[in-house]
Order: structure tokens, then C-alpha cells, then sequence
């Protein structure tokens, strides 16, 4: 049995998100805890080497990106595209960002001018994270190593291996945003459409002539490829034709050598000279055969 129909779409049904961020995430979610504990840090490094005051735009808080780079990095997300993108997309992002999402060049820049300063401060988190007990449960972890939570002897040990597991998250981060330089170039980020695409009172016209011009130019792709049918069709029927012409001369000259040895027999001409010609059926062997 079918059913009747689809389930009805509507995407431009109205929402009340809570006017509260407070309210987006549980208050024993992970960022809540971060942003305290990034409130708490030392954040000094990052303030030597910027400038406020002045003209221009106004620069983004470093405390936000800190926090914005630790929940990413011990969540898995390395490439400074996918967080720009999650802080427009993910509840979790879009609080710890205050939803003013920075751009994917800021995110790199940042890691890469405070790269002692962050790796510094983020094995501080994991700790605290670790004796909070989330790393326990896996809801931080690094590598997919969870990471454990004591006051044994061995702390020192564990914050050796920490850094040295942050460290390796740096530079993988480094890697990914190189790798995507390379790619896309700096300033641009291929999962987000050009301008003038994502003007959702335009874009249904774009797509139509888009789709035009994508069958049409498959069409003139295709031309080609029909012509060369087109053309072995025309050889195939010149073919047939030719040898339906050489069929007919071949008995028009069996008939014509019959009709001289009947007429020789006759004693009304001389014999027929030369090779005798072959049958019809013999030629049409030898037409196909050529």
C-alpha cells in the first residue's frame, strides 16, 4: 500500500529560540565549565601583542577565541574552516562565541601568533576538565585518548604527556589550515556560497539558469558523440548501397555473358571471350567478403 503522500515541508515555520543562551545548553554541559575556567586564566601572553583603542573595527576577544580553540581542538575539529562554520551552525559553538562568529583567517592567525601561549593554557583545562570528571566520561578528550583524573605521584608525568599530546593537536591544526590554504586560498572558504548566491530571493533564479546552463552545455558536450553516430550511420548505409550497386552490376554482366553464349549457340554472334562471370550468389560472397 502507498502512501497518500509526502510529509509537509515548511521551512519557513517560526521559532522562539529562548532569549536566554543560558537556556541553549544544559548547565552541566561542557562549555560552561570551559568558560569559567577560561575566565579564571592568565591571559596576559595574548594582550603584549595587541592594540586597542585607536581607529578601525574592533578586534575579537582573546578569551573567546582560546575557549572558541580548546572546545574545538578536544572535540576533534582541527581545520579553522569547520569551526567558522560551527559557530554559525552548532549550539555549542555559537554560545561559546557569543554568536559573533569569527572568520577562519582570525581563528588560524590567533593559534598561530599565540602557539606557546595556547598550548600552555590548554593543558591547564584538560587538567582541570580531567578532575572535573569529563574526561572520564570522554566528553574531552584528546587524540581519542580520554583523560584521567587523580592526585597521584605521577601528575607531573601527566602533564608532560598532555603537552605533548596538545602539541601534536597544534600542529595537526597547522597542518589542516596549510593543506586548505593551498587548496581554497586564504580568504575563502569552500563550504560557504558566493554573495551573491546566498540572497535566498535571487538564489531560485540562479539555480534555474544554472541548471540551463549545466543540460545545455551537457548538450553541447554530447554533439560531438552524435555526430560520430550520425556519421557511422551514413557509412553504414553507403556501404549498403554500394554494395547493392555492385550486386546489380555483378548480374547485369551474368546475364549479359548468358545472353552472348545463347546467342553464339544460336549463330548469331561470336562466342563470349574472357573469364565467365560468377552467379549472383557467388558475388554477393565476394561484395561481402571485400
Amino acid at each position: 500500500m502507498m502512501a497518500r503522500d509526502y510529509r509537509r515541508l515548511d521551512r519557513d515555520q517560526l521559532f522562539l529560540l529562548p532569549p536566554d543562551m543560558r537556556s541553549w545548553l544544559p548547565e552541566d554541559h561542557f562549555v560552561w565549565f570551559l568558560l569559567d575556567v577560561v575566565d579564571e586564566l592568565d591571559v596576559s601572553a595574548f594582550e603584549a601583542n595587541r592594540r586597542r583603542g585607536g581607529v578601525g573595527r574592533r578586534g575579537f576577544n582573546p578569551r573567546m577565541l582560546l575557549a572558541l580553540l580548546i572546545y574545538a581542538y578536544a572535540h576533534g575539529q582541527r581545520s579553522s574552516r569547520r569551526v567558522e562554520d560551527l559557530c554559525s551552525t552548532d549550539v555549542a559553538f555559537r554560545v561559546v562565541c557569543a554568536q559573533d562568529p569569527p572568520d577562519h583567517s582570525t581563528i588560524a592567525r590567533f593559534r598561530q601568533d599565540n602557539t606557546t601561549a595556547v598550548e600552555s593554557l590548554f593543558v591547564q583545562v584538560l587538567e582541570l576538565a580531567g578532575q572535573a570528571g569529563l574526561g572520564r566520561v570522554g566528553v574531552v578528550a584528546v587524540d581519542g585518548t580520554r583523560i584521567a583524573a587523580n592526585a597521584s605521584h605521577a601528575a607531573n608525568r601527566r602533564r608532560s604527556w598532555l603537552a605533548e599530546q596538545v602539541a601534536a593537536v597544534m600542529a595537526e591544526a597547522e597542518r589542516a589550515d596549510r593543506a586548505e590554504d593551498d587548496l581554497f586560498g586564504e580568504r575563502s572558504n569552500p563550504s560557504r556560497v558566493d554573495r551573491e548566491w546566498a540572497d535566498p530571493t535571487t538564489r531560485p533564479a540562479r539555480v534555474k539558469a544554472a541548471l540551463a546552463r549545466a543540460e545545455q552545455a551537457a548538450e553541447k558536450a554530447a554533439a560531438p558523440d552524435r555526430a560520430r553516430v550520425a556519421a557511422a550511420h551514413d557509412g553504414v548505409r553507403q556501404a549498403e548501397q554500394q554494395v547493392a550497386e555492385a550486386w546489380a552490376a555483378a548480374e547485369q554482366r551474368y546475364q549479359a555473358h548468358q545472353q552472348q553464349r545463347a546467342d553464339a549457340d544460336a549463330g548469331l554472334g561470336p562466342r563470349p571471350s574472357g573469364r565467365r562471370p560468377q552467379p549472383r550468389r557467388y558475388q554477393v560472397v565476394c561484395v561481402n567478403a571485400s
